[in-house]
């Protein structure tokens, strides 16, 4: 009997821990492209890699498995910035998150991500729009 009770604990403690990790996965829009542009930033080619899916995996996927001065170039690029989420659109399958990227010279640019969800709320973003 005791013997039941242990296997009993350690099984529910595993489940327990199984949907904790699996949530933690799970993120909201807003947080991916946070995510994202933190990345960006510190040249975190991996993360990035983690964060893309579709039309944007593509254009970025030479740069991202090929070109070893990448992170580099991400870490002067996107040093200094600041990223304001100005506005999120949310569906159940894809979202679009409004962004201003503002550079340490003052400048701004505004793009759109779209983003989709991959499966059990794990949103990818899988393009980008420059606004003008």
């Amino acid at each position: 009997m005791k013997k039941l009770l242990q296997i009993s604990c350690f099984t529910a403690v595993f489940i327990v821990w199984g949907l904790s990790t699996l949530n933690a996965f799970a993120a909201e829009p807003e947080e991916v492209v946070i995510k994202y542009f933190d990345s960006l930033r510190d040249g975190n080619v991996e993360t990035v890699k983690r964060c893309i899916t579709g039309k944007l995996y593509e254009k970025r996927k030479a740069l991202l498995e090929n070109n070893s001065n990448y992170p580099l170039f991400l870490q002067q690029f996107y040093q200094g910035t600041t990223v304001q989420i100005i506005n999120t659109t949310t569906t159940e399958t894809n979202s679009q998150v409004d962004v201003e990227i503002k550079f340490q010279d003052g400048s701004s640019n505004f793009i759109s991500l779209i983003l989709i969800d991959t499966g059990n709320q794990n949103w990818e973003i899988s393009d980008e729009l420059i606004k003008p």
